[in-house]
C-alpha cells in the first residue's frame, strides 16, 4: 500500500530509479562538453543543444535529472540551468567505481536505499556510440579568434 500525505494526498512512497544506457550516454556527453568548453558548468540546452558535437537527444535531456539521484551530476548552485559533472560521475565513467543498479528517491531526493546489484560503466559500452565512451579526448575546443584581424 502506498503512503500518502494526510494533508495533500501526495505519495510519500519512494520512487525507483534504474540506471540505463541513455543516462550513461548523457553522462559521457556531459564529460565531453566539460572538456570542450574547459569548464565544469554546462547548460544542457545551450551548450549541448543543436549544433554541438555532443548534442543530447530528447530522451537524454528529459531524463538527465536521473544522474543527480546517483550523484553522477548535480545542478550548479551558482547558475540556473547549468549542470556539473561530479568526481563520482567522472570516476564512474573511468571505470574506477560502480553504482547501484537501482536506487530510490522521495520527492526527487535520494533516500539512501539501493539495490545490492551494481553496474559498471563497461556494461553500457555496447549500447552507446563508441566516440562517447573512449577515454581519450574526442572533441577539440574551438580556437579563439582575435577580436581585431
Amino acid at each position: 500500500m502506498t503512503e500518502t500525505c494526510p494533508t495533500c494526498g501526495h505519495s510519500l512512497s519512494p520512487s525507483k530509479y534504474r540506471l540505463n544506457s541513455g543516462h550513461v550516454s548523457a553522462l559521457f556527453k556531459l564529460r565531453e562538453a566539460v572538456r570542450y568548453y574547459n569548464r565544469n558548468s554546462i547548460h544542457l540546452r545551450h551548450d549541448m543543444g543543436p549544433g554541438a558535437p555532443f548534442q543530447l537527444s530528447i530522451d537524454e535531456l528529459t531524463n538527465f535529472s536521473f544522474l543527480r539521484i546517483y550523484g553522477l551530476a548535480v545542478h550548479d548552485e551558482k547558475k540556473t540551468g547549468h549542470w556539473v559533472l561530479t568526481s563520482r560521475g567522472n570516476d564512474f565513467l573511468n571505470g574506477r567505481i560502480v553504482v547501484p543498479a537501482v536506487t530510490y528517491a522521495r520527492n526527487g531526493h535520494p533516500t539512501g536505499e539501493h539495490s545490492r546489484e551494481v553496474r559498471h560503466v563497461d556494461e553500457f559500452r555496447t549500447k552507446i556510440p563508441k566516440e562517447f565512451y573512449e577515454r581519450e579526448r574526442q572533441v577539440e575546443p574551438p580556437q579563439t579568434a582575435p577580436l581585431f584581424a
